[in-house]
């Protein structure tokens, strides 16, 4: 029998604002018609300060990427097993021009896992995640969820963290009590979005049996438009592990965990907090 998911997030756009979570501390920035998530994260002082010592390589297993730009890597499309990575989504897009806008010395590789209707069969998501293991990237970056376990997909992402392959996966975003998968596997950093207001989503998947990192995720410019959820927040925290992979090629999983959460402020329950640098 096929097995589904469904794509978390295809290009929102602003959401009406509506009661939050409980962190009530100072406004992160002060114009959302900045790129006020990277001013918030302080990721371009990281990057000033970090040297570039390695080349890094981040697979974006999502919808594809229709990008012109001399750092997005040959892709893979799982669907056909083809080099097609034609998104007609535009989820992916986003998320690759984000990546590189954000961090000027990674290289994206597409990995096309969703067709037009915006759904797979698990097995794609399993499959698109070997692909990007058997590539070698530094960082996998998934916007996508399953609310239910699947041995194989904890299979294949055991498989890509034995290559020391950082996992960046989006909690999603149904508003429920407990993350969707991968992002719940104890071993895959699980992101939840926040808001220029310092207060996590209504809407973010969140759970108390493994807390995630915050990252902005409301109100956030690309290409003169604006984008919101947990898909979109999963861009922050693929660059920190980008930054710190850039500076030392053996960084691991765990390495990159405790570092997000040294970097953490304005914690709760469900989160360690808002990383930035």
């Amino acid at each position: 029998m096929k097995k589904y998911i469904s794509i978390i997030l295809v290009a929102l756009t602003l959401l009406s604002s509506c009661e939050q979570s409980n962190v009530k501390i100072s406004r992160l920035a002060e114009n959302y018609n900045t790129d006020w998530g990277t001013i918030a994260t302080n990721i371009t002082a990281a990057q000033e300060i970090k040297e570039v010592k390695n080349i890094v390589c981040v697979a974006v297993i999502d919808t594809g990427a229709n990008v012109v730009d001399n750092r997005i890597l040959q892709g893979y499309n799982v669907i056909d097993n083809s080099r097609d990575c034609c998104d007609k989504l535009n989820h992916g897009t986003i998320l690759c021009e984000k990546l590189l806008e954000i961090n000027k010395n990674i290289y994206v590789i597409p990995i096309k896992i969703f067709d037009e209707d915006a759904t797979l069969e698990v097995d794609k998501l399993c499959k698109g995640i070997k692909k990007a293991a058997e590539l070698e990237v530094d960082v996998i970056n998934i916007a996508c969820g399953i609310d239910a376990y699947y041995k194989e997909l904890e299979d294949v992402i055991n498989y890509a963290i034995s290559k020391s392959i950082i996992i960046v996966s989006a909690a999603g975003n149904d508003g429920m009590e407990e993350l969707l998968y991968p992002a719940r596997f104890d071993n895959v950093i699980s992101v939840m979005a926040r808001d220029i207001n310092n207060k996590d989503l209504s809407y973010n998947n969140k759970s108390k049996h493994k807390k995630s990192f915050s990252a902005p995720g409301d109100h956030i410019i690309c290409n003169s438009e604006y984008y919101s959820g947990t898909s979109i927040a999963t861009v922050y925290i693929t660059n920190f592990a980008c930054i710190l992979k850039q500076e030392n090629s053996k960084v691991n999983q765990k390495h990159v965990e405790e570092w997000l959460i040294s970097h953490s402020k304005y914690g709760n329950e469900y989160s360690y907090g808002f990383v930035l640098f």
